[in-house]
């Protein structure tokens, strides 16, 4: 059940990742960009997190799993660097 839910995760990444190509190559969308933020929301959600330990694909899952989470991270970094103040000193802030 934990490689269904690796390879529906995969396929979720594979599909995020054709939407940012078809972002920059035919042009902004907006439908575009809500289509990227979902499925690589749904990439982040659907990998197994309690995958039990097979020594043989341990490694293999473990860089899929980087792979995958990588842009979730960086986007929920981005989106919480915004909300930040700057009466800590660090992140930044936006002025409507």
């Amino acid at each position: 059940m934990d490689e269904l839910k690796a390879l529906l995760s995969i396929v979720f990444f594979c599909v995020s990742a054709y939407l940012v190509y078809d972002l920059f190559a035919s042009g902004f969308d907006i439908k575009v960009l809500i289509g990227v933020f979902l499925f690589y929301t749904l990439a982040y959600i659907c990998w197994p997190s309690d995958r039990k330990k097979k020594e043989d694909l341990l490694d293999f899952f473990d860089i899929l799993e980087f792979i995958v989470q990588v842009p979730y991270r960086a986007i929920s970094l981005l989106i919480r660097m915004i909300g930040r103040s700057n009466k800590d000193g660090g992140g930044f802030d936006i002025d409507v």
